[in-house]
């Protein structure tokens, strides 16, 4: 369960006023914060390149 919202995915500003938990993206519960040897050894990771969009097929002769 969500320590931020209790649970419900929202959090009440005012009386009338509600916006979605960021702790848990209105899930109702925190993921485990995902921790890799690489953050901990402070190793820099390589950019991955975006996909070349386009047309997926070959032109066929």
């Amino acid at each position: 369960m969500c320590c931020q919202c209790g649970g419900s995915g929202v959090l009440r500003l005012d009386g009338q006023r509600y916006r979605t938990c960021m702790a848990c993206v209105g899930q109702g519960r925190q993921r485990p914060k995902l921790v890799l040897a690489a953050e901990v050894l402070q190793i820099p990771l390589p950019r991955l390149q975006e996909p070349i969009s386009g047309s997926a097929s070959s032109a066929a002769a």
